[in-house]
């Protein structure tokens, strides 16, 4: 029996440990209770709880990335700019300021009036509202995200249109992206690694519930929030399955982020939930390794080695990775789609099992035809994770030493706390032996408040000549100040009352001054902000709404700048630089010097050149591509016809060759299927027709070159053979497994089984696979009959209250102990049972079942796990022991 490896194997000394890594247990407490469960005081505190050394400090939230679907909500970070629509209100949303912008709109911070809640609005660019493709794939983005309803991806809340702005509004999240943190040298542990991708394929779940499938699965969209959620985001490239409701279908595009590709992807094959669960696969495989399976100089070879070749498995990379772990990463991996999980709850339901310390089931299946893709990983012995901690069973009897029936123990926050300053406790249940057993909680104290500074109070009474004195010295603040106090105090008195006023009309004017400053240095922003103080000092007097005009045609002057520079720039991100050059010359005409223009003019030239560039490479490559079509080869071909089409596309050349490749090679494929057929049933003469039709479609292809040669090797006389071969095969294999039989079998006398295993050896011959696990098997019978013996033995020593003879049985002073304390109770009863036996050498791990009872607790069967030695002559020491169950 191979032990299951624990999924919170702790890194190897190379990377550094992070917060997750590091361990607390408590017997039995609920850790919602438990604000920082980190020391224990008391006479059982070092039984009860253990914390692994060195745990990291967090890393503080680096900068928040936005997308084309989702800009996460990071206080203070991230680049914030202006945008046409800010401060407008669109029915119940309010648009705040520009977060992003992307080839399908821009994303910006607004809020939801009636619910006083923060949402990200993505708009459709305005002069893209009238293409009826795209607004027909922006109508299609919000639907289908709208339709999902989990807290592993980003929600849509509503969708509509204003004044002919196409928009929805999501969820705002505050976060980070893993893409961001794995740039910032983030390495998880393996368990924060598989909780991470568990909420990645919940996410998946939810959208294959719906017929969604994301096409862009990467780090970059994956947001984890503060409390550490995943989400996923920017479903930007979804395509629904049922692809007939919509009408809208893109053959042959290929979408997405090459690293993550899955092979139907870079052939330009349709795609479904498989190509998710691939992406998704990379990005395990990402978080385990530190690196990606596949890397290239272009993207061209590293679409070429998705394709083709197998990943590195990731315990070549990493030996301590669990081979669990591995299991489900090369499920994901496989080339052929039918190969992999077919849904995402498969994935899911394998990835919780691991988790838990079980085989996966779906991952160590032998799909037929296995040829190409992950390296197939078999049962077998694994590398078992080492989990840390004392274990229950100790915390269970110490509690039994330390109260006799009942005990409180109190966990206290590790960080100082103020003397002065009380903490509230609650009670939550603590033993696994004792269910009414509590602990006291002690929550930490909320920090002191500090009172605040008590300004100085004006004095009852200002005195009116000294305000003149200072309103006429141009003191307006102080002026400000005895006005307000003492208009406050006598409402009725009219010398102040006329004071003010003379105030507020030479407050405002000088505000109205600095306004017109402002405008005529082209401060904007900071001339509107003193033309609404002179407005509150002044009112509507003819000269404030005479220059509230003037500020309003400089800021529509300002907007249409702003909107024309938008569009600019969103038709150099759609790809139409050259319309964009077009456009921003004219701008840079009617208003020479213009930085921004300038700049803005200098990348659409840039880029307009680099699409010139890459047209006639994509013309190259094409061109390349039907030439291969044309000597008919298919390998060749698909390789310059994927090239071109990540350059550009919607190259229609590129699509249309694609398919003639992808036609070709689905006839070649089933013509390879018929010829495996017919070498199964011994037909030579159908299988040389099917090589033919190989030769014909695809003459040097390597899939003929191996059918040939695998033709070769099928003659006749050959089959005889191997036939015959087959059978002892077949037969030996019978022979070990009714011998495997034999060993399980405890009716069975050990010397007579070792007989049968010499007879066994010496027919089949000594370097048979089968022989050490059968040696090993019985070795195992031997040593489970020993242990047994020693197990009688210390429930002996408990009976009798041989303390000498329990610590001879326990070499884990602390178990040792608590047994010992146990012979002082009444009515003890402590019989063993062993119920599973693993066994690595000279040390193993034991399952046993215990019966135990106390006069003062009733009769249970609990579940223990032993850690053993075998040290010569005194048979097997227990080392350590843990409790699993009850």
């Amino acid at each position: 029996m191979s032990t299951p490896p624990a999924s919170n194997q702790p890194r190897p000394p190379s990377r550094p440990p992070t917060s997750a890594d590091q361990k607390t247990i408590v017997s039995n407490l609920n850790p919602a209770s438990v604000t920082d469960p980190t020391r224990v005081v008391g006479p059982a505190a070092d039984s009860l709880l253990t914390r692994q050394p060195g745990a990291a400090t967090p890393r503080s939230p680096g900068e928040t990335m936005s997308t084309e679907l989702h800009v996460d909500g990071g206080k203070g970070q991230g680049k914030t700019t202006s945008g046409t629509h800010q401060h407008e209100i669109w029915g119940d949303f309010q648009l705040g300021a520009l977060l992003g912008r992307g080839g399908m709109g821009a994303v910006y911070l607004g809020k939801q009036v009636s619910l006083d809640r923060p949402v990200a609005i993505k708009v459709l660019p305005a002069h893209l509202s009238e293409n009826d493709n795209f607004k027909t794939r922006f109508q299609l983005e919000a639907k289908a995200v709208a339709q999902l309803n989990s807290p592993h991806v980003i929600q849509v809340y509503a969708a509509g249109q204003h004044q002919g702005h196409h928009y929805f509004a999501m969820e705002y999240v505050e976060g980070e992206d893993l893409s961001r943190r794995l740039k910032n040298g983030y390495r998880p542990s393996y368990r924060e690694t598989i909780n991470l991708i568990i909420q990645g394929a919940k996410g998946l779940v939810a959208a294959g519930e719906h017929g969604i499938i994301h096409r862009d699965i990467k780090p970059a969209n994956m947001m984890i929030t503060a409390k550490g959620v995943l989400k996923l985001m920017d479903f930007g490239l979804v395509r629904v399955a049922r692809a007939e409701e919509t009408g809208l279908t893109m053959a042959g595009t290929i979408m997405g982020t090459v690293s993550y590709f899955s092979p139907e992807q870079g052939r330009g094959e349709r795609c479904d939930c498989r190509t998710d669960i691939y992406a998704l696969g990379v990005v395990f495989y990402e978080l385990l390794t530190g690196k990606l399976p596949f890397t290239g100089g272009d993207a061209t070879s590293v679409i070429y080695q998705h394709i083709h070749q197998p990943p590195k498995p990731p315990k070549e990379i990493d030996p301590e990775i669990p081979e669990y772990y591995q299991a489900v990463v090369l499920k994901c991996l496989q080339k052929d789609p039918a190969n992999r999980y077919q849904t995402a709850a498969e994935m899911l339901a394998d990835l919780e099992a691991v988790a838990a310390g079980i085989a996966p089931s779906t991952a160590y299946m032998d799909p037929r035809g296995l040829r190409v893709g992950g390296v197939l990983v078999k049962h077998g012995a694994f590398n078992a994770e080492r989990r840390s901690g004392t274990g229950w069973l100790v915390a269970a009897l110490v509690l039994v030493v330390a109260s006799g029936g009942g005990a409180w123990w109190v966990i206290q926050n590790q960080q100082t706390k103020p003397p002065d300053v009380p903490k509230p406790s609650v009670a939550v249940p603590v033993s696994p032996l004792v269910p009414s057993t509590t602990v006291v909680v002690v929550q930490p104290a909320d920090p002191v408040p500090v009172p605040p500074a008590v300004p100085v109070q004006p004095p009852g009474r200002s005195d009116l000549e000294q305000a003149k004195l200072l309103f006429q010295a141009g003191n307006f603040a102080e002026t400000r100040r005895l006005v307000d106090l003492n208009r406050q105090a006598k409402p009725n008195d009219a010398a102040w009352t006329v004071l003010g006023g003379e105030l507020d009309q030479a407050q405002g004017t000088a505000d109205l001054k600095l306004a017109q400053a402002a405008l005529a240095a082209g401060e904007l922003e900071s001339s509107a902000k003193a033309l609404a103080s002179a407005r509150t000092r002044l009112g509507e007097v003819p000269a404030v709404a005479d220059f509230a005009k003037q500020l309003a045609g400089r800021d529509q002057a300002r907007l249409t700048r702003q909107r024309q520079l938008e569009e600019a720039e969103n038709l150099m991100v759609e790809g139409n630089a050259a319309r964009a050059e077009t456009m921003l010359t004219a701008m840079l005409s009617a208003t020479p010097g213009d930085s921004a223009v300038e700049g803005a003019l200098r990348r659409a030239k840039k880029l307009r050149e680099d699409q010139d560039a890459r047209s006639k490479a994509v013309a190259e490559r094409v061109q390349q591509g039907e030439l291969a079509l044309g000597r008919k080869d298919l390998d060749a071909a698909l390789l310059h016809f994927t090239a071109a089409q990540q350059l550009e596309p919607k190259n229609p050349r590129a699509t249309a060759g694609l398919d003639a490749v992808t036609k070709g090679k689905s006839q070649l494929t089933a013509l390879r299927e018929r010829f495996e057929l017919a070498l199964k049933d011994k037909d030579l003469a159908a299988a040389e027709q099917q090589i033919a039709a190989m030769r014909q479609l695809a003459p040097g292809s390597p899939t003929l070159v191996l059918a040939e040669n695998e033709l070769g090797n099928s003659k006749l006389s050959e089959q005889t053979k191997a036939k015959a071969a087959a059978d002892q095969e077949t037969a030996i294999v019978a022979q070990a497994k009714a011998l495997s039989a034999l060993i399980d079998d405890p009716t069975q006398q050990i010397p007579a089984v070792e007989q049968a295993l010499a007879g066994f050896i010496e027919r089949s011959g000594a370097d048979r696979p089968e022989r050490k696990m059968l040696e090993t098997k019985l070795e195992d019978r031997r040593q489970r009959t020993v242990l047994t013996q020693s197990l009688a033995g210390l429930d002996a020593a408990l009976t009798r209250k041989d303390a000498i003879a329990i610590k001879a049985a326990v070499s884990d002073a602390t178990f040792a102990q608590d047994l010992i304390a146990l012979t002082g109770y009444e009515g003890l009863v402590f019989e063993s049972r062993l119920a599973d036996f693993v066994r690595k050498e000279r040390t193993a791990t034991a399952t046993v079942q215990v019966r135990h009872a106390l006069k003062i607790f009733p009769e249970r069967t609990l579940t223990l796990a032993y850690q053993l030695a075998n040290t010569e002559g005194k048979g097997w020491i227990i080392t350590s022991a843990k409790l699993v169950g009850p």
